[in-house]
């Protein structure tokens, strides 16, 4: 498994096209069967993904490619996906998938590594075009959550402050390691010319949220055998099983998200919170939450940390901003009853598509 955690994937070789299997009696699934283990042999699973979402073949398969790419690679014996499409069991919020912005400088640093870069809201480069190309492609627009750690922390540069306006300063005696930090009213112009340019708007909200790091320390050494176990995925069930029940009985308006969640704690772990593999681990977070009236789950964080879904320093996407904009575009609100009879290492959730005609949904 470090061996291959370490070693680069190779090149993305061309893909054949759809088309090029008509007349050869295929159906979509088995078309799609055909084009996914081609993918998963080149490492070129999120372009064929991505170039599905739009399709019909893509509204057919709804979130069952990452099934099928699961069944594929592992070579999984005959078992059986059963869905009920008959009624919703829950639903989500129109604007489920959620990223976090966070207040982290430069030198916040775990085990060493320094991660952060200037990905933190006092740094961002907000004029960045891949930044802001890679929010306008969610539409209905992207959820973005700003805050974290610092956020009691944070100041702000208007005229009563009564003294300048600093950004955070590392002190090993303040909580979190930092003194406060000042937003300057300039940077709150900068941040709402880039909200509205991508597309995301203020809401008013009545929700309780609460935090997922269920992995553990981003320096844990066995992050990906918890990311791939079973027993490890199945612990949250109860956290938001429990969170619905209360909703429920309190007789509230107030709806549950996930306010962040990262997975791993101090900030992840390279080549393991950003890389392919952690998307077993996200979407499974994704189908469990709704399944359990979650209405938005936002991830730690949109850019920032080693568990960004941007990369840092080039802006790039990581793996997981695939699986979160496939999800976007793919899975409806109406979250539908799915039973899965095989293995528990293949997880199963179905939704109405987004923008379904369907009787039901």
């Amino acid at each position: 498994m470090a061996s291959w955690q370490q070693r680069p994937p190779p090149a993305c070789s061309p893909l054949p096209d759809p088309g090029d299997y008509k007349g050869t009696g295929l159906g979509p699934l088995a078309t799609a069967a055909t084009l996914l283990r081609s993918a998963l042999w080149r490492h070129c699973l999120p372009r064929v993904v991505m170039a599905a979402a739009g399709t019909q073949l893509g509204r057919l398969l709804v979130g069952g490619l990452w099934l099928l790419a699961a069944l594929l690679q592992r070579g999984a014996a005959a078992a059986v996906a059963a869905v009920d499409g008959r009624r919703a069991i829950a639903a989500t919020g129109e604007n489920f998938v959620c990223a976090t912005l966070d207040w982290w400088p430069p030198d916040k640093c775990d085990y060493g590594t320094c991660p952060w870069g200037r990905a933190g809201l006092l740094n961002l480069d907000l004029s960045n075009k891949v930044l802001l190309n890679a929010v306008r492609a969610f539409s209905p627009p992207l959820m973005l959550r700003l805050g974290g750690s610092l956020q009691d922390k944070v100041v702000y540069g208007t005229a009563d402050l009564g003294r300048p306006c600093a950004p955070f300063a590392k002190n090993a005696s303040e909580m979190h390691g930092f003194t406060q930090g000042c937003l300057t009213l300039r940077r709150w112009d900068e941040l709402n010319a880039f909200f509205q340019k991508s597309g995301t708007r203020p809401n008013l909200l009545d929700v309780i949220t609460h935090h997922i790091y269920n992995l553990g320390p981003g320096r844990d050494t066995h992050l990906i055998d918890k990311i791939l176990n079973p027993s490890v995925l199945d612990g949250m069930r109860s956290t938001f099983s429990s969170l619905q029940g209360l909703l429920k009985s309190a007789g509230t308006s107030t709806v549950a998200w996930v306010g962040e969640a990262g997975g791993a704690y101090n900030s992840g772990r390279h080549l393991v919170t950003d890389a392919f593999v952690f998307s077993f681990w996200f979407l499974d977070q994704l189908g469990m939450s709704a399944k359990y009236d979650t209405k938005s789950y936002c991830r730690q964080s949109l850019i920032g940390g080693n568990y960004g879904l941007l990369n840092t320093t080039t802006f790039q996407p990581n793996p997981d901003y695939y699986s979160a904009l496939l999800w976007h575009r793919l899975m409806g609100t109406k979250v539908l009853a799915t039973t899965f009879s095989g293995t528990n290492k293949i997880r199963a959730y179905a939704h109405c598509a987004r923008d379904s005609e369907s009787l039901y949904c």
